[in-house]
């Protein structure tokens, strides 16, 4: 029997028309000099409301001077080291962890609340991408490939591992062939547009050693009983804004 155990938002990134002040910014540039030099995150102090992030010792592609991490469940921060508030100087990008925790609605309230914590001034916002995950607990399931049924000119990609092993990431992935192999992902679609992806989701946690989700599912830490397969709807930018016209929290509701 097939049985739904979850569902809920797994990713949100969200791209902001705002900055942080200059003396902010001063001091994300010398963290990320000392993080660079030490080989490792350093800590910060920012804004009035004492927020302490990680700022890592490098940047990031599309102007992204700074990266903060905020905790396992908290959030990434991509910062421009620009002090101009009417420019796209941000972006967000949400756990999975941290929207389990929170939820849609926790997480518009958490969004503003930190960026006002740490002294930033948020002029405008676009939802640059939305994952929404469905996990079944599934016994006995196989994936097969020609059980997908989408438009001819859509990407498909397959990964298969390994049958005998729930912890090692498969060296071999993705490849045509199975002799005796398991097909254990079968992706549709391409981002940032549009995508759906079923997956092995217990092998997933196992793997990443997310064990919240089998707290989630109400299985015991690594519990073999937890068949458990994902559903994965993903919307990219291109997705939600040509063919949506979606960029606010309330175009997604």
């Amino acid at each position: 029997m097939v049985k739904l155990l979850y569902a809920g938002f797994d990713k949100l990134d969200i791209a902001l028309t705002g900055a942080f002040p200059q003396e902010t910014l001063d001091d994300l540039l010398e963290a990320r000099e000392l993080a660079s030099k030490m080989q490792k995150p350093t800590l910060v102090s920012i804004g009035p409301g004492k927020v302490h992030p990680h700022v890592l010792g490098h940047g990031s592609s599309g102007g992204y001077a700074f990266i903060l991490d905020t905790g396992p469940v908290g959030e990434n921060i991509f910062v421009k080291n620009n002090a101009k508030p009417n420019e796209w100087n941000l972006l967000i990008k949400f756990r999975s962890a941290t929207l389990l925790e929170y939820g849609f609605e926790g997480i518009k309230e958490r969004l503003f609340q930190q960026f006002d914590a740490m002294g930033a001034h948020i002029t405008g916002m676009s939802i640059n991408r939305i994952d929404y995950a469905m996990d079944f607990l599934c016994p006995g399931f196989e994936l097969h490939m020609n059980r997908f049924v989408a438009p001819s000119g859509s990407t498909k990609r397959p990964h298969f591992g390994d049958r005998d092993t729930d912890t090692a990431p498969d060296p071999y992935a993705p490849s045509p062939v199975m002799r005796g192999r398991r097909l254990e992902t079968m992706t549709v679609g391409k981002m940032p547009g549009r995508q759906v992806t079923v997956y092995d989701k217990r092998k997933d946690a196992m793997v990443k050693r997310k064990w919240y989700w089998f707290e989630t599912w109400g299985f015991e830490r690594g519990d073999p009983r937890a068949e458990v397969w994902r559903v994965e709807i993903r919307a990219g930018k291109k997705e939600l804004k040509d063919n949506w016209n979606m960029r606010t929290f309330e175009d997604v509701e």
